[in-house]
């Protein structure tokens, strides 16, 4: 219920990519901050480990790696696709894609 209200304001999409010296993002999907025990409410947060997620092993890993955005769609739900069925709402909508750089994969979630 607070979604759908929170999507009724209206939300951006925001892609970024970014290194972390600081916290190895491990704030994302590892146990953070690391002076806390693991087991306390909100400290583990994913299964990578404590050790992952350093800058400098991915740029010795993958010096070249890049991202690329593509087929980005933003519109009332079901307007997005062939044969979709947009949803009526009293609130305008705009659209807007975004594309930057070749494709590169990893192989895992954590670095």
């Amino acid at each position: 219920a607070n979604f759908g209200k929170a999507m009724e304001r209206g939300m951006v999409l925001v892609l970024s990519l970014w290194d972390d010296f600081e916290s190895h993002m491990l704030w994302l999907d590892s146990d953070y901050p690391l002076d806390k025990d693991p087991s306390e409410p909100g400290v583990s947060r994913g299964s990578c480990s404590r050790d992952s997620g350093k800058p400098e092993d991915l740029a010795n890993t993958c010096p070249s790696a890049t991202v690329k955005f593509s087929k980005l769609r933003v519109g009332e739900i079901g307007s997005t696709f062939p044969g979709g069925e947009p949803v009526t709402t009293s609130r305008p909508h705009t659209t807007a894609g975004t594309t930057a750089g070749p494709h590169t994969t990893a192989g895992s979630d954590c670095p």
